[in-house]
């Protein structure tokens, strides 16, 4: 049989570094749209499911094609929710109403509207392997934590990481996590409390499709960056 791969896409309404991002005005569409579309437009996935708190969000994905089974809750749509526990609220209620558990389930945050078909399927296909519990994807750091990214410590400053080394070339290779997909299977998603204390497995993205939108000066460069490819 077929493996039905689910997208699930989290998009509330509230947003610290950016008022309403999600529906903030992006190459003349609102935000999240275009993580909508392309979920929709990839003809990778099962069903694509919207998790969201905003009648307006609702809107726009139901428009497109896509399932919105309820409004989110306010209870899980605070700054201090983890999104592992809104995953796992609208997996049930899916659950729930269709009666089937997806083998595979792709998040795909509204953040990250540079993305391409060709990471998602690298990610699925890495999933597919069977060495990890999730998959993630992410850029070479520009920065390292070894050499010359550093935190208060007391009064003074120090590498995140204490090592004694020399050069930047000496660094281990090190990776910024983005939001262009997630990918796990349903019964991992009920086992998951932390990401990084499961078998995680990376697919490296460009960082020109890499900007994951946290505040107005990523929302700048990646209306760039969409504008002008490099």
């Amino acid at each position: 049989m077929k493996k039905k791969i689910v997208a699930i896409i989290c998009a509330r309404l509230g947003s610290k570094g950016l008022k309403k991002k999600n529906l903030k005005n992006f190459n003349g569409k609102p935000l999240v749209y275009w993580t909508i579309n392309f979920a929709i437009k990839s003809r990778i996935f099962y069903k694509v499911l919207v998790s969201t708190d905003s009648s307006k969000i609702i809107k726009i994905a139901r428009k497109l094609g896509a399932t919105v089974m309820f409004k989110r809750p306010k209870i899980l749509s605070g700054d201090k929710i983890s999104e592992i526990k809104v995953w796992k609220h609208l997996l049930k209620i899916y659950y729930k109403k269709y009666k089937e558990k997806p083998s595979t389930v792709v998040s795909l945050s509204p953040t990250s509207p540079l993305r391409k078909k060709v990471d998602i399927v690298n990610a699925i296909n890495e999933f597919n392997k069977g060495f990890f519990d999730i998959v993630i994807t992410g850029s070479r750091s520009n920065r390292s934590p070894y050499y010359n990214v550093v935190e208060k410590k007391n009064r003074y400053f120090k590498t995140v990481v204490e090592k004694n080394l020399v050069s930047r070339q000496e660094t281990p290779i090190t990776y910024d996590v983005n939001t262009i997909a997630y990918v796990t299977s349903y019964k991992n998603i009920f086992k998951i409390k932390n990401i990084f204390k499961n078998k995680v497995g990376l697919i490296e993205t460009p960082k020109s499709r890499s900007v994951d939108i946290d505040d107005r000066t990523d929302f700048k460069f990646a209306e760039y960056l969409s504008r002008n490819e490099i």
